[in-house]
């Protein structure tokens, strides 16, 4: 699994979504801290369906899918230039008012 979630650079985010997606990413949502996500994302794998949950929730909460005025936190786990994925065998969610969060464990 890999947790991340994608920065635009400025670019069109759901576009940078997409195109990992169509390149066989696995992209999951680690962090919510913003208005309309709660924990009910955490874990969620970025496919057509987040995606359109996403496009609702910018449309009714008006928030910015680009990093809701921050960044994004992420972790990758695997990448071109590792010499074999890094997995985690295990995770627990720790909320606080706002904010819930996903944490990897038993990496190996």
């Amino acid at each position: 699994m890999v947790l991340a979630v994608l920065t635009s650079g400025g670019k069109d985010f759901i576009l940078s979504c997409q195109k990992a997606i169509d390149r066989g990413k696995e992209v999951r949502y680690p962090v919510t801290a913003a208005n309309g996500r709660d924990a009910g994302f955490l874990g969620a794998r970025f496919d057509d369906t987040l995606i359109l949950r996403l496009k609702q929730v910018a449309r009714t909460r008006h928030i910015n899918l680009a990093g809701d005025g921050g960044e994004y936190e992420s972790l990758t786990l695997d990448a071109p230039f590792y010499s074999r994925p890094v997995t985690c065998t295990t995770s627990e969610i720790r909320s606080a008012p706002g904010r819930d969060e996903l944490i990897p464990g038993g990496f190996a």
